[in-house]
Formats: structure tokens, sequence, C-alpha cells
């Protein structure tokens, strides 16, 4: 029976918990994918994971998959890892290097530019150009790298984004940075459980009592809590933050738009999150704070 996605919506009762198909339900799933996933940017990685040409990584997105490399040129591109001959997963390991993108199958081979440079046999008339593996768009912000799936949906407005997020990122030089260790791992649970997990501190102060030692549990977009301490070291802290050069005005979602950026003070006493208060490693900055952005 198809979900009426429609009919849902309407039964959404704004501050409550969505119905129950939002998240179990498979169709409503494949709707959030093309709705959210394949046509909104995404976070994909940091520049600093491909810094030489040839350099790539893949990024999964649903079932779609992405190659985001560094081409000749220096520039940042993402090609979906879908070969135009006969549709053959062209790159299988997760990163790497290379000077060219060689489909296993047949061997057709593409310029890192995403340009068809050698298809054998295929006879007279065949015309490579009509054959450039498919692009995502990609733009680059302070060292992050993000990509959308959409040509055509990929002109919502990222300036915006941009402009809120850069200024805030900058003094950090993230583009300069170092992967030291990776760490994945899956919830069994839908996208939007850890979304709305992630947008509330509700639930910090019994499962997250290390992060409450350093850091206060507000200043989130619709919390309506106020405490005076927290008031108090946020004013403080904005003087301190312009003083040191920093751009720490909050932006929130504007004009309904998905991006928020926001820097944060934590509690007298803490230079980092960690639970001893202080760090041997050189802050960022020299900074006491946490810097928070998000771009649905």
């Amino acid at each position: 029976m198809m979900t009426d996605l429609n009919n849902l919506l309407r039964s959404r009762v704004p501050g409550r918990s969505m119905p129950r198909e939002f998240y179990v339900d498979l169709e409503v799933f494949e709707e959030d994918l093309r709705r959210v996933f394949h046509k909104n940017w995404l976070f994909a990685g940091h520049s600093c994971e491909i810094p030489e040409p040839g350099d790539y990584f893949l990024l999964s997105v649903g079932a779609e998959e992405l190659i985001v490399l560094r081409d000749k040129e220096g520039a940042v591109r993402a090609h979906f890892n879908v070969c135009r001959h006969r549709g053959s997963r062209i790159v299988t390991e997760e990163r790497g290097r290379s000077r060219s993108l060689v489909c296993p199958y047949h061997q057709w081979v593409y310029a890192l530019d995403g340009g068809l440079t050698n298809a054998r046999l295929m006879g007279e008339g065949f015309d490579a150009g009509e054959y450039r593996l498919r692009p995502a768009t990609v733009r680059e912000l302070a060292g992050l790298v993000f990509v959308c799936l959409s040509p055509d949906e990929s002109t919502q407005d990222f300036d915006a984004v941009f402009e809120a997020v850069e200024p805030q990122l900058r003094p950090h030089g993230l583009e300069r940075a170092k992967v030291a260790a990776r760490d994945s791992y899956e919830v069994r649970a839908n996208w939007k459980v850890l979304v709305e997990n992630n947008r509330e501190c509700y639930h910090c102060r019994v499962s997250h009592p290390e992060f409450c030692m350093s850091n206060y549990d507000l200043g989130l977009p619709g919390d309506s809590r106020s405490d005076e301490g927290y008031e108090s070291a946020l004013e403080h802290e904005y003087e301190r933050w312009r003083f040191l050069g920093l751009s720490p005005e909050e932006v929130s979602f504007p004009n309904g738009s998905s991006h928020r950026v926001s820097r944060l003070p934590l509690k007298e006493g803490f230079l980092t999150e960690a639970s001893t208060a202080t760090s041997s490693r050189r802050l960022w900055a020299n900074s006491p704070t946490r810097t928070w952005a998000a771009c649905a």
C-alpha cells in the first residue's frame, strides 16, 4: 500500500514527535533521499584529504556514490562513480590516488576532470565528448568540501552559507589540518532520530554528564530556557572573541534556510572539552570556545 505523504505531513502536530511512518516507512525514507539528500548541499570531507592531484575519496549517499578528487589543475571535483558505458562502478577503493579513472569492466579511461580519454573499438562517429562522467556540484568552504548531487538543484544559494560560516572557520586553518584518526560506526535508527538528538540538549545532563562539565546545555535554537550564568559568560566571551579577531555572530537558519553557525562558550576554567579542563595540544586560535556549524 502506497504511503500518502501529504496526509502524513498534515497529521503532524508542531512541537510533537512526527508520526511513526516518518521513521520506519521505506517509501518515506526513499522520499527523504530524493527531497533532502539528493537536492541539498552535503558535507563531503576535508580538502586536506585530497592534497595532491589524483587524490580521491568515495562518498556514499543512499544508493548513489561520488568520487571526490583533486584534478590536475588543483580544483576539487565530484563525479558519480558510474561508467558511462555499461554502468560499472569505476573506483572500488574507499580512498587513494590515481592519474586517471579506469573502468575495471571494459577499461574506458576518464581524465580526472571527468572527460573520456580512451574508449576502445567504439567505431566511427563515436563522440567521446558526449560521454563525460556525470558531475555533482562542489564548493569548498574554509577547508571543508560540500557537494550537491543534483546540478539543477544546486542553484540554492550557497553564497549565503559561505558568507555566514567562512569568517567563523577561517581563523582555525582547517585547510592546513591533518586527519589523525578515523572512526566509523552505524546506528540502528532512522537518520531523523540522530538529527533530532543533535538539535536538543534536553537529554544532556543525564546522558552526557562529561559533556556538561565543560559545556552549557543551552544555546540551541528553539530552547526557551534562560540561565544568568550562561548569558553572562556569552556576553563576556563575545567581547573577548572580537578582540581576538574572531567573528562570533550567530546565524541561525535565516529566512527558513538550512544553515546555522554559532560560537558557544565553555564553562569557566575549561580550555577544551576534555574532562581535565586543559590540553597539552596547541589550541586553534587560542580560544576556549566551540564553533558549531550545520548545513542540511
